[in-house]
């Protein structure tokens, strides 16, 4: 072997060598399932070392968090970004990272949802959207990461203005999720104690095993007689004489476009469960007026054949 040959081999040899070393040390940093090369493994020192904006540490509710000064970003000039990681408690290394702009332009906010969810779309493929209390939600699944992209989504309390980039370790945040509108465990047991509706399958608690699986979307909701029932009584007390007593929740149902004269219907909640119960859970916060079936039974009988046909 010539020397011309010996260096093209040794030449050779510390690019993959030094490839397999930066691999190592950077996590998996061409993948498109973390967040610009921050994995599952990094730590505290790890973060430090990367971050090039000042950050500070400090012992939270939900582990070792870390929050950004604001980041310096010229393709959003009215709006501020900053950026949060967290730490599992037990392993010290990294479980969440999250990517926060807020805006008070409402079209800026659209802007750039539109925009993160492009560019999520053109490593990761198509996105799974659905809706939460007040938000509205783009969202990945890869082997090792969660990623979502949650915009403010309604006008109560004037919440429209933040956006979120969320990438978390799919094994710390594995909550399981029912139906194609992503309801968790609580949410889909209220559709089927408060608003009776039927599910297909049978549910069971027993079933869910969160460790093993978290997507229960195989589960179907189909609504009950006592589900028009339920509703028909959510409005009589959402608009009806006793509005006075139930602020929060007309509060919430306005902000969803209900009034008097637009009422929720059976169709509406079963289109958007998650609010639906955020509703409801308004409604009965302080006081659980429908407290069982024989109660929404008999109060049903009391209501106008008007009242009854709203819903």
């Amino acid at each position: 072997m010539n020397k011309k040959v010996k260096k093209c081999v040794i030449l050779a040899s510390l690019i993959m060598a030094s490839l397999l070393i930066s691999y190592a040390l950077f996590g998996s940093w061409w993948s498109s399932e973390y967040y610009r090369g921050f994995n599952w493994h990094a730590g505290e020192k790890w973060i430090d070392l990367r971050l090039r904006i000042k950050h500070v540490w400090y012992d939270g509710d939900d582990g070792r968090e870390c929050l950004t000064e604001d980041v310096d970003t010229q393709e959003y000039t009215k709006t501020r970004v900053q950026e949060q990681y967290w730490l599992d408690k037990e392993r010290g290394t990294l479980k969440k990272i999250e990517r926060t702009y807020t805006t008070r332009d409402p079209s800026e906010m659209e802007r750039i949802y539109q925009e993160k969810v492009a560019d999520i779309k053109k490593k990761l493929g198509e996105s799974d959207d659905y809706e939460l209390s007040y938000y509205f939600a783009s969202e990945w699944k890869t082997k090792h990461s969660t990623i979502q992209v949650i915009k403010d989504d309604s006008q109560y309390e004037d919440l429209n203005k933040n956006l979120r980039v969320v990438y978390m370790d799919s094994d710390m945040y594995n909550e399981p999720y029912f139906t194609e509108a992503h309801m968790n465990k609580g949410e889909f047991e209220m559709m089927l104690d408060k608003f009776y509706c039927i599910s297909s399958p049978h549910f069971e608690q027993r079933q869910i095993s969160q460790k093993k699986e978290a997507d229960y979307s195989n589960y179907k909701l189909r609504p009950s007689k006592e589900t028009s029932k339920v509703v028909a009584l959510m409005n009589k007390y959402l608009f009806g004489n006793d509005a006075d007593n139930v602020h929060r929740a007309q509060t919430v149902a306005e902000s969803e476009g209900f009034t008097e004269k637009k009422q929720l219907t059976v169709d509406w909640v079963m289109e958007h469960p998650v609010r639906a119960v955020k509703i409801f859970d308004e409604l009965t916060w302080n006081n659980d007026i429908f407290k069982d079936k024989a109660w929404v039974d008999q109060n049903y009988e009391s209501l106008t054949e008007e009242e009854k046909q709203r819903a």
